[in-house]
C-alpha cells in the first residue's frame, strides 16, 4: 500500500499535476496583515498565516487534535496544512524515482484529507525563496512541482524543509461557519510553531496555551 501511494505521489509531482496553491494565495507579511488577536476564534481572524488549533469539541475525525497553518483564504474558500501529523514514511521512499532524494530519511507529513497523493512543501528561510510564496514570518510554501523537485535533489534539513501529502480544504464560508461554532482557536502564525521540533505534541501544548489565554480573558464575576 505504501509503495502504491509513493508511486502515485511521484507520478503526480513529476507530471506537474500535483495540487499546487491557488493563484490567489497571499503572502502574509507582504500583504501587510497586522498581528492577529489571540482569542477563541473570530471570523475576522481567518486569513493566511493564521494558526488554527482544533478545540476539544471538534468531532470531525479528519481534524481531531490538529494544528493547521492556513496558507490560503479567499472567495473560493480556504486551504491549510496540518502541522502535527508526522508519518513514518521517509521522503526517500515517497520520491524514490528522484535519484538524489532516495537517501532522504526525513519523514513526510499528512497535510490533510484532500488529495492525499498530492504533495506540497513548507520552507523556512530568512530571505525570499525562489518559486515560493511567503505565508508568515520566515515560512514559504512552494508553489510548483519543479520547485519541490529541485529542493528534493539537494540536502534536506527537517527543521527548514517539510513535505506534506494532502491538504485541509474548506469551501466558501465553510471555515467561517466552523469558527462561529467555536471549533477552532486561532493564533498568530509563528515560524517556530510551523517548524516545531516536537510536532507530535504540538496540539497538546497549543490547546493548553488556548486554555490559559481564555482563562486570563474571562470576565470576573
Amino acid at each position: 500500500m505504501r509503495r502504491l501511494l509513493c508511486a502515485a505521489v511521484v507520478a503526480a509531482v513529476l507530471a506537474g499535476a500535483w495540487p499546487g496553491l491557488p493563484a490567489t494565495v497571499t503572502a502574509g507579511a507582504q500583504g501587510g496583515f497586522g498581528p492577529l488577536p489571540e482569542r477563541y476564534g473570530e471570523v475576522a481572524d481567518v486569513r493566511p498565516g493564521a494558526i488554527l488549533v482544533a478545540s476539544r469539541a471538534l468531532g470531525d475525525p479528519n481534524f481531531v487534535q490538529t494544528v493547521i497553518l492556513l496558507v490560503h483564504h479567499g472567495e473560493d474558500g480556504a486551504m491549510g496544512l496540518v502541522l502535527n501529523r508526522r508519518t513514518d514514511i521517509p521522503l526517500g521512499a515517497v520520491f524514490e524515482s528522484i535519484e538524489e532524494a532516495r537517501d532522504h530519511s526525513a519523514p513526510v507529513f499528512s497535510g490533510g484529507p484532500v488529495v492525499p497523493t498530492g504533495a506540497q512543501a513548507l520552507v523556512r528561510s530568512s530571505s525570499p525563496v525562489a518559486d515560493g510564496r511567503q505565508v508568515v514570518g520566515e515560512v514559504y510554501v512552494l508553489g510548483s512541482a519543479l520547485a519541490l523537485t529541485r529542493r528534493l535533489s539537494g540536502p534536506i534539513d527537517e527543521q527548514r524543509f517539510r513535505v506534506y501529502l494532502g491538504y485541509a480544504g474548506w469551501g466558501p464560508g465553510q471555515l467561517e461557519g466552523e469558527v462561529r461554532k467555536r471549533s477552532w482557536h486561532i493564533f498568530d502564525g509563528e515560524t517556530a510553531i510551523v517548524f516545531d521540533h516536537e510536532p507530535d505534541s504540538l496540539w497538546q501544548r497549543q490547546i493548553r496555551r488556548a486554555n490559559v489565554q481564555m482563562a486570563s480573558t474571562r470576565p470576573l464575576r
